[in-house]
């Protein structure tokens, strides 16, 4: 998880800024409150049960990331990717985007790193690159930091609506790779 990673680099690494995100909190504790921050921040006043509304605009989404948690110690807010992958977007034509997640990544390495290349038209990465064993997202279950089973259900309820507003962006952008493994999570 992000906390789990994040306690690695303040304890182990002597990471100042990861530091500051995880003194003193759980993962339950700090997860909590930010979803408790965004509700009120984007939801408006009546917090509690409240989800974020959907469609927020990246500037909204920027707003409130900012005041909710501090913009970058915020692993909830960064964690909404709809209006994030707006701002871009917005700028650019959809031939020039290409999405691609880490779950596309992790199943198939190096389709991926060939789908990148083919999108920019460059030659393909080394046989070396390809053939890497692509590992680095396994960490033993000893140095990762267990949420509780409330918090867990919480956090799947919080993104529930928000995994849906994503599938739909990208599958109107013509992103269908992207979104068919977003509609798996």
């Amino acid at each position: 998880s992000h906390f789990s990673m994040l306690r690695f680099l303040a304890h182990s690494r002597g990471e100042a800024w990861a530091a500051l995100y995880v003194r003193n909190e759980t993962c339950d504790s700090k997860l909590t409150s930010e979803m408790d921050a965004l509700r009120r921040c984007v939801g408006g006043p009546g917090g509690g049960a409240r989800l974020p509304r959907l469609g927020l605009a990246p500037k909204a989404w920027h707003g409130c990331t900012a005041t909710a948690c501090g913009f970058h110690a915020c692993v909830v807010s960064w964690s909404l990717y709809a209006p994030q992958l707006k701002a871009w977007m917005n700028e650019f034509p959809r031939r020039q985007l290409a999405v691609l997640t880490l779950d596309e990544f992790a199943e198939a390495p190096r389709s991926a790193l060939q789908r990148i290349t083919g999108f920019l038209g460059l030659r393909s990465f080394p046989r070396m690159v390809l053939d890497w064993k692509w590992d680095w997202n396994r960490r033993s279950r000893a140095t990762r930091v267990e949420c509780a089973a409330e918090t867990l259900d919480a956090l799947r309820t919080f993104f529930r609506p928000h995994v849906r507003e994503l599938a739909e962006l990208l599958t109107r952008r013509r992103q269908l790779r992207a979104a068919a493994y977003v509609r798996k999570w």
